[in-house]
């Protein structure tokens, strides 16, 4: 079983960063199992639950997007699977306690 959540957490990891706004739901259909396996899966390996891996991933994969100044915060946005830039806005500034815009701006700071 270990080998088996293993090999399931590794799949997750993959699939979320290949599709950061895909839902609990959408994973446990693309992967096969049920979303206890996939939440205890991520528990196990990362001792968070699927909600805030979640969140780390999006979170992580977000900065990584605004580096990138050709893309508007509306298109990251998208990019993410939020419906709204407002929506991603108040993700970051929940996150991290800063907009978007401010968190492209961060790493030109000192």
């Amino acid at each position: 079983m270990p080998q088996r959540r293993s090999e399931l957490f590794a799949s997750i990891d993959a699939a979320l960063s290949e599709t950061p706004g895909a839902r609990l739901v959408d994973l446990s259909h693309s992967l096969g199992t049920d979303r206890h396996n996939i939440e205890n899966a991520v528990l196990v390996h990362r001792g968070v639950t699927f909600r805030e891996f979640h969140k780390q991933k999006r979170l992580a994969h977000a900065k990584e997007l605004l580096k990138n100044e050709g893309l508007s915060v509306k298109e990251v946005s998208a990019e993410l699977g939020y419906r709204s830039a407002q929506a991603f806005s108040r993700f970051c500034k929940a996150a991290t306690g800063r907009t978007p815009s401010s968190l492209r701006c961060k790493r030109t700071s000192p």
